[in-house]
């Protein structure tokens, strides 16, 4: 992104999924199943300043983390089948926006991180159901002046999909609503609603 003092600056997050397998516990017939669980871990939201003049550069990190995972078992006979189970990462997307010299971000976070300072321990958050969209401003002297809450999740399976969004206009972003479920013995993202963010 270009602001409009000429400077750079670059937006993201860390993410990471994880893919375990293991045994589960003998039942009464001595028979047990192969279980196989996918996690999504994802870090703060960053934003980079880049210098290229002295090759260094400033950053703003907003504290977030997210642990979100998903399991399947095979059946229990001599031959033990099962497919890792996908986890979405449409929910750990970043949008940013330029106003002048400084920068919204929208993004998904456990609502109570919004109201916790810099400094203070991160919730972790397990469920997307658990995400509400979050507002955030780095002002011009790159330092984040706020947090705030825009909207929360109505489903309690279902989140914002930032990773999932189509600009429509300089300022208007548009994105769905979706959660993940069961669909034809196989895990599938649905698409409840769409949203229509207007950046003023």
């Amino acid at each position: 992104m270009e602001l409009e003092n000429g400077s750079i600056a670059i937006s993201g997050s860390p993410e990471h999924v994880d893919v375990k397998i293991s045994q589960s516990v003998p039942n009464m017939r001595n028979e047990t199943k192969t279980v196989t669980t996918s996690t999504l871990n994802v870090g703060p939201v960053l934003l980079f300043f880049p210098d290229m003049n002295n090759k260094t550069f400033e950053h703003v990190a907003i504290p977030r983390k997210m642990v979100l995972s998903s399991s399947a078992g095979s059946g229990s006979g001599t031959i033990k089948l099962v497919q890792s189970p996908s986890v979405s990462v449409s929910s750990s997307g970043v949008i940013s926006s330029v106003i002048g010299n400084e920068i919204v971000i929208v993004y998904n976070d456990n609502e109570t991180n919004v109201d916790r300072s810099e400094g203070e321990k991160t919730v972790a958050t397990k469920s997307a159901g658990d995400l509400a969209l979050v507002e955030a401003l780095v002002d011009k002297d790159r330092k984040l002046s706020y947090r705030k809450v825009v909207s929360e999740s109505r489903d309690k399976r279902a989140a914002y999909y930032l990773g999932n969004s189509i600009p429509n206009s300089a300022s208007s972003i548009i994105f769905p609503i979706g959660k993940q479920g069961l669909g034809f013995n196989a895990w599938k993202t649905f698409y409840t609603n769409w949203c229509f963010l207007q950046i003023k």
